[in-house]
């Protein structure tokens, strides 16, 4: 259990700096690269926790370093982790409540809930079409000659086709319905 985030966070930035053979100064260019700067000087302070780290140098250490930013927060949710001095939970625990998806410490979360939706239903939504190009795609080149479907696999392509048009309707009606009920929510227009 770490009871200093800014040790903990750069450990881990250490490890996967490491981990993917960078120097300070080619992380930093990484970082410049995606344009969230941190610059070389940075780097090692924050790794020894010798300094606290910005969210704007969490969010460009991570994207540098190919992770989401909650992976350099949690390394290892087996481990407890100290939220608060004092408060001490497990790491899946923390790891839920940061994400909105756990205990919320007495809060309301509904608002996160809201928005975990939406990316769940975004990430569905980015499947279906990319389902419905394939099936268009197969059924154009067959349509030209340049695809040979076996007997009774066009109706079926034709089948899924119609099927996914069906799954993105739906999914673009529910990404309405989720934004509607988010904005008015953060809006303070009701308690959902």
């Amino acid at each position: 259990m770490s009871t200093n985030w800014a040790e903990q966070i750069g450990q881990e930035i250490k490890r996967q700096r490491i981990r993917a053979r960078l120097k300070f100064n080619s992380l930093s260019d990484r970082t410049r690269e995606i344009k969230r700067p941190v610059h070389r000087v940075a780097i090692p302070k924050l790794e020894s926790g010798e300094r606290d780290i910005t969210v704007g140098e969490l969010v460009g250490l991570a994207g540098a370093l190919g992770l989401p930013p909650l992976a350099l927060l949690f390394p290892d949710i087996r481990e407890d982790v100290e939220l608060f001095p004092g408060n001490v939970v497990a790491g899946v625990d923390a790891l839920g409540w940061f994400t909105g998806t756990g205990d919320h410490l007495g809060q309301d979360a509904s608002a996160i809930e809201l928005a975990l939706a939406l990316v769940t239903n975004e990430v569905a939504l980015k499947a279906q079409r990319h389902n419905l190009f394939q099936s268009e795609r197969g059924l154009e080149l067959e349509e030209a000659g340049s695809l040979s479907m076996v007997a009774g696999m066009r109706e079926q392509e034709e089948k899924n086709v119609k099927q996914t048009r069906e799954r993105i309707k739906f999914l673009e009606s529910r990404r309405e319905e989720l934004l509607h009920t988010y904005g008015r929510l953060v809006n303070g227009e009701f308690d959902a």
